[in-house]
């Protein structure tokens, strides 16, 4: 008799990072809140308890530094990136 491997369901809601918290951002925070455990990358510090109200775990990190990227990886399944390219210069360095 073979065993077959029983798929065991998922603890928790599936984890959505979405970078880039502005107008866009928060609409999808809105429409996805209990659907996942959604993580709110910002660069600036006092939007956390907005977006912490909005239903988030915020992050503070900047795109531009290798630390902060580390520290997002492997955060979430599935992550949206909504941020705009850096305001100055001809070419998005990111």
């Amino acid at each position: 008799m073979k065993c077959e491997r029983v798929k065991r369901p998922r603890l928790g809601r599936p984890r959505l990072l979405i970078v880039g918290c502005g107008d866009v951002g928060m609409r999808l925070l809105a429409l996805v809140r209990g659907q996942y455990r959604v993580f709110a990358l910002t660069s600036q510090p006092e939007r956390r308890a907005e977006l912490r109200a909005a239903g988030a775990v915020p992050i503070v990190a900047n795109l531009d530094d290798a630390a902060s990227l580390r520290r997002l990886a492997g955060l979430a399944s599935t992550v949206v990136h909504l941020a705009p390219p850096p305001s100055e210069g001809a070419l998005d360095t990111r």
